[in-house]
């Protein structure tokens, strides 16, 4: 896998199912092992980019209530699937949006437009990539 950074030499395969999160300290996405859609493991390695398929939206809402009432980043909120690539240039239909100040779990980009707040839960296929010309983590979705 290219551009893949391992952290304490481990490997990352296709097909590995792994909870990808953005890591505000390093300003990049942590990707972490997932034993379970629910049980998380040792963070894996780095990456730019992550597109991953067959995903669920992981928030813990003990480290979320944390997040609000400290005013402080914590990882709490996880894409999770199974790993189809690393560092692929492409975006797929639809943004996504997370605030953990704003709204409770992942939802469309658009939410704003709408009438109607739906939360996403599954996905077919996820897309995580930091722009650099906004200098902001990006993620797109099928």
């Amino acid at each position: 896998m290219y551009d893949f950074i391992s952290r304490n030499g481990r490997i990352l395969e296709k097909g590995q199912l792994v909870g990808v999160h953005w890591n505000s300290h390093k300003n990049v996405y942590s990707i972490v092992e997932f034993k379970s859609r629910n049980t998380a493991g040792l963070v894996i390695g780095y990456a730019m980019s992550v597109t991953l398929f067959n995903c669920t939206v992981k928030i813990d809402k003990s480290k979320q209530k944390t997040v609000r009432e400290k005013n402080r980043k914590d990882r709490h909120a996880f894409i999770v699937g199974y790993v189809e690539d690393i560092n692929l240039k492409e975006e797929l239909a639809n943004k996504m949006y997370y605030n953990p100040y704003k709204v409770d779990s992942f939802v469309d980009k658009d939410f704003f437009e709408k009438e109607e707040l739906k939360y996403l839960s599954r996905l077919k296929r996820v897309h995580m990539n930091y722009d650099f010309q906004s200098n902001k983590p990006e993620v797109t979705y099928d």
